[in-house]
């Protein structure tokens, strides 16, 4: 294991959702799935995310995009928002996404800063979510190191 990251590294991270109407969703995540019983699972749609990991440059480089001039203070500030939708616009690689077209057929969404803008925010916080349990460094995952 090295703990340089190359550009070509990238994880794959699998969900399922389940439309429920209007803006409503269900989201459910591998080990959720595992657990459901076949009737639980109908309605489901299976998704996935590939995202490149996060180096300390890109990382860097995002925190200072999301660095402003605070015009009430007079000092720099700090924008959380500015800072999740740069990183989800830099780290995710290729998605499983489609629209249907007039004629029903799938058409893949490309992955692109538009279609990232435009994701129900939603699925987009658990998208989020779900990579920062998959690559954050938590207590038992240091107890195993």
């Amino acid at each position: 294991m090295s703990v340089f990251i190359k550009d070509k590294n990238t994880f794959r991270l699998d969900f399922w959702i389940k439309h429920l109407g209007d803006y409503n969703f269900r989201f459910v995540n591998k080990d959720a799935w595992r657990k459901m019983i076949d009737e639980e699972r109908e309605g489901f749609e299976h998704c996935w995310v590939s995202f490149k990991p996060l180096t300390w440059r890109l990382h860097n480089e995002l925190r200072e995009k999301a660095i402003y001039d605070n015009p009430e203070t007079g000092m720099k500030d700090w924008s959380a928002p500015t800072y999740a939708q740069e990183k989800m616009k830099a780290i995710i690689v290729d998605w499983s996404f489609t629209e249907d077209d007039e004629d029903g057929n799938k058409l893949k969404i490309k992955v692109s800063d538009e279609a990232i803008s435009t994701m129900h925010p939603g699925i987009a916080e658990v998208i989020m979510d779900t990579y920062e349990e998959h690559t954050e460094l938590t207590e038992d995952k240091k107890k195993e190191s």
